[in-house]
């Protein structure tokens, strides 16, 4: 940071701690200023309001957070559920770039994966990626919805770091922090409403939506596969 800069910011914290500023003009300077910031990032929603995410975009910034690259919770248990809108803030924060090789697809830091994302063996046998915070509950959701359901999907994806629809115009999905979850996608094929094997099994969709997550066949154009950790 240059000089000025820090001159400017230090300025204005004295007259933060002093009480100078109204609270009116406080509150209109944090919705100009965080709306500012909110623009020269694409992942950031445009909105004026200093929620987590933008705090934790500046905070960054400046260098004066502690890491998040990694999320725990104290008891071991997996976080509460979280609106779309915190997604980052729950699962963690990470930088990424467009992969080259596939339109809509990113290169996440190696760090932050290697601290978050982790293999987890399904009853089934098949292994997949996911965050590492929900990896138990995605393991006992999982068994206990196919035995509830009678219904074992064959093809089970998490983790893939991505945009949402591989559009790198969109934000990111769910699936980049690994806590989306597609099921069979050639058989719960997108856009369907009715005759999938999600469909005709709603036992299985009930348990994953009692835990709090998102089922998207309710969507506007239903997504039948796919399930994601936030409500």
């Amino acid at each position: 940071m240059s000089d000025h800069l820090e001159f400017s910011r230090r300025w204005n914290l004295q007259q933060l701690d002093a009480g100078a500023v109204p609270r009116e003009v406080l509150g209109e300077v944090m919705r100009v200023g965080a709306e500012a910031i909110q623009r020269t990032d694409p992942d950031l929603t445009i909105d004026g309001l200093l929620g987590t995410d933008t705090c934790a975009h500046v905070a960054e910034r400046l260098g004066v957070t502690r890491d998040r690259r990694r999320v725990r919770t104290p008891s071991g248990d997996p976080p509460p559920v979280p609106t779309p809108a915190n997604v980052r803030s729950t699962y963690g924060h990470f930088r990424y770039e467009a992969d080259p090789r596939q339109r809509g697809a990113i290169i996440i830091e190696r760090q932050w994966v290697k601290s978050n994302i982790t293999s987890v063996k399904l009853h089934s046998g098949r292994t997949i990626q996911t965050h590492s915070l929900i990896a138990r509950e995605v393991k006992d959701l999982f068994r206990e919805a196919c035995q509830r359901s009678g219904y074992t999907p064959e093809r089970v994806g998490c983790w893939v770091p991505r945009h949402k629809m591989w559009d790198p115009e969109r934000s990111l999905s769910t699936h980049a922090w690994g806590v989306a979850i597609d099921f069979d996608p050639r058989l719960n094929k997108y856009g369907a409403k009715s005759g999938t094997p999600l469909h005709d099994n709603p036992e299985f969709v009930q348990v994953w939506t009692d835990a709090g997550w998102t089922w998207g066949g309710y969507w506007r154009t239903p997504d039948p596969m796919h399930f994601q950790r936030t409500r």
